[in-house]
């Protein structure tokens, strides 16, 4: 190999470009809630140790809650709620278990280990949860409250937030795949029959015809995400490939 070509794939590395991972989903086009998730996008990158989440905004006002669960290793809950509810004040824990209304269920193989609920105003919710199996709304477990950019606005044309990759189990510089199942529901009147009613709006997967309401569900496949190693360990497997490929050359 020539000198001229290992600088070249050093410099490649510097510019950081192939790095980072970058996934973009779209809403499946729905509008029984105006549209904001069913016309808008979701987009996820990384750079090996976060996760950076932009939710873009479609049309309609984002008045309710958008639910993300997380299926990053083995066991958690195949579909919420999983047992006997609990009434719980916090919108964000009752809009991940569908409090009050009827089962969410996930595609074959999929375990939701952790879930963020995000509400941008009122009855706020910003937070990341863990989701075992047999968990109702006051038995999640609490991991985490995240930043979120123009959080309180509802009218915003972006959402966006940063969770580690630690705090959803996984190990940076892994090259770990998880999976991602979302929703979007209203669980603000927080009691009886008039709580959990679930949009037909979502990215990934399509529900067709009109909001599921009170209805149960079944989403019928998941986003898939694989994370980029960092800088450095990346940098570690070029140079060593490099040094293989130049040794074998000479």
């Amino acid at each position: 190999m020539k000198p001229l070509l290992v600088t070249a794939m050093f410099a490649a590395l510097a510019s950081g470009t192939p790095l980072h991972a970058a996934l973009t989903i779209n809403g499946n086009g729905n509008s029984g809630f105006g549209g904001v998730v069913g016309n808008g996008s979701l987009s996820v990158t990384d750079d090996g140790t976060n996760l950076t989440f932009t939710f873009t905004r479609g049309t309609s006002s984002f008045n309710d809650t958008l639910v993300i669960y997380f299926d990053t290793t083995v066991g958690g809950a195949t579909a919420l709620p999983t047992s006997g509810e609990i009434g719980s004040p916090f919108v964000g824990r009752r809009a991940i278990v569908n409090e009050y209304g009827s089962g969410f269920t996930f595609s074959s193989g999929f375990g939701s280990d952790f879930a963020f609920a995000l509400k941008a105003n009122g009855s706020a919710s910003n937070h990341l949860f863990t989701t075992p199996s047999g968990a109702n709304a006051n038995t999640l477990g609490f991991v985490s409250t995240h930043s979120v950019s123009n959080f309180g606005s509802t009218s915003a044309a972006s959402y966006q937030w940063t969770i580690p990759v630690a705090s959803l189990g996984l190990t940076a510089d892994s090259g770990a795949t998880f999976r991602m199942i979302t929703s979007y529901l209203n669980p603000n009147d927080g009691a009886g029959s008039d709580a959990s009613f679930r949009s037909n709006e979502a990215f990934g997967y399509a529900l067709g015809g009109t909001n599921p309401g009170f209805s149960g569900v079944t989403a019928p496949s998941a986003i898939s995400y694989t994370i980029v190693p960092e800088p450095g360990a990346a940098a570690i497997g070029l140079i060593g490939g490099s040094l293989l490929l130049l040794r074998r050359r000479v």
